[in-house]
């Protein structure tokens, strides 16, 4: 079998769990927040702490990957994240925050493995397409949260779904054991690791105007792709009245035609058109979605909620492998790690300041419709940066 579908298949699975690791105290809220008499908001400090570690873990993360694989640190990755959820599922409300810190370690170095090893397989010409259909990993890990956890809270209750999670976590890191050592070759065992790594990914993303503005975009994307996949489920409960369940079914459809989305942007990028302004289009498109959401009412026709949902999952949730792919793109050869890294500390800031601040608004307020275009903010800035000027042309 081709090694770029192996490899890009291995990274997808990895994706998906991780995400779903990462996804399930959010959508498991309702019930959580039930459960322990405590406001929805509180999850922005869960997933600050969670983001926190991801920042410091991304961004060190080149030279553990150089060193040891990035099939061996994606092992890591999952046991990390399925010992987060195993905590959770404890059901103690003490522990949230140490299985923050545990999955946040699983987060953190996960996408700069698999761009590491995506970007030895793939070419320039196919990156585009192959680093979106990996990143289809984040829209299924999504999907997965909003239809198995409820059904889980039906048949074991919220414990039982986040300790199953954990399990599956687990036995993907054992089926990937055999793969470190086919396509861990490049590794460099006598490598040391040094803050020195920190350094060089930060600097690579400082290296350049064009870096820089990824950076930016990486910032506010993310910021509100996880304030919506967040936030989602808890608004539909608590502003729209939805049941848990249907709520979660909503998730899940925004997260499946974010598989699509992911898809076909990475299609159009570098064949239709260049990956900057791609970029520069979903960014307004973003903040059309993003008005959308927040003009919904308990009222409102089913139909325009079911709109509003798909219109954020196929852009706000599907812009990731067109940007990382054109990271890998204009980083130095044989740097996509630290290159990722860089831009992934720019990512998880945005992780960190937005559903924190999203987290803070609906806790003071009770207003999910501010926090939504609070974290919409910064991409309007962003759509305004990537259409002053385009890279040179992309390498066919």
């Amino acid at each position: 079998m081709n090694p770029l579908v192996i490899v890009a298949s291995a990274m997808l699975v990895q994706q998906t769990l991780i995400t779903f690791a990462t996804n399930a105290v959010p959508v498991l809220l309702p019930p959580i927040s039930d459960a322990f008499q405590i406001n929805p908001g509180w999850l922005g400090v869960f997933t600050s702490c969670l983001f926190a570690v991801g920042i410091a873990t991304a961004v060190a993360s080149g030279g553990f990957i150089l060193r040891f694989g990035a099939f061996r640190v994606s092992q890591f990755c999952l046991t990390m994240s399925g010992l987060g959820m195993l905590l959770c599922g404890l059901g103690w409300l003490w522990l949230f925050p140490v299985a923050a810190f545990f999955l946040g370690m699983g987060m953190g170095p996960s996408t700069p493995a698999s761009s590491h090893i995506l970007s030895r397989f793939a070419s320039v010409k196919a990156a585009p397409l192959v680093f979106s259909i990996k990143q289809t990993g984040v829209p299924f890990g999504g999907m997965f949260a909003g239809l198995f956890l409820p059904w889980a809270v039906a048949v074991s209750g919220w414990q039982g779904g986040l300790i199953a999670g954990a399990f599956m976590c687990w036995a993907l890191a054992l089926l990937l054991w055999p793969f470190h050592w086919r396509y861990d070759d490049d590794r460099q065992p006598d490598r040391r690791l040094t803050l020195a790594d920190v350094g060089q990914a930060l600097r690579t993303v400082i290296s350049s105007r064009s870096m820089a503005e990824l950076g930016f975009a990486g910032f506010a994307f993310s910021g509100l792709q996880v304030a919506f996949t967040s936030y989602f489920v808890a608004y539909l409960v608590t502003d729209v009245r939805l049941t848990f369940a249907e709520a979660g079914e909503m998730l899940a459809w925004a997260s499946a035609i974010a598989i699509a989305g992911r898809i076909f942007w990475g299609l159009l990028a570098g064949r239709v058109l260049p990956s900057r302004p791609l970029l520069a289009f979903l960014s307004w498109a973003m903040v059309a979605a993003t008005v959308g959401l927040g003009l919904v009412e308990p009222e409102t026709d089913p139909f325009w909620v079911i709109a509003a949902g798909l219109a954020m999952g196929v852009t706000a949730v599907s812009w990731n492998g067109v940007h990382l792919a054109e990271v890998a793109r204009l980083a130095p050869k044989g740097n996509a790690s630290q290159a990722t890294a860089g831009v992934l500390f720019c990512c998880f800031s945005g992780l960190l300041v937005l559903p924190g601040a999203f987290g803070a608004i609906v806790a003071l307020t009770g207003n999910y419709d501010l926090g939504f275009y609070v974290a919409a903010a910064p991409t309007v800035l962003t759509g305004i940066i990537l259409l002053r000027r385009t890279n040179p042309p992309e390498v066919a």
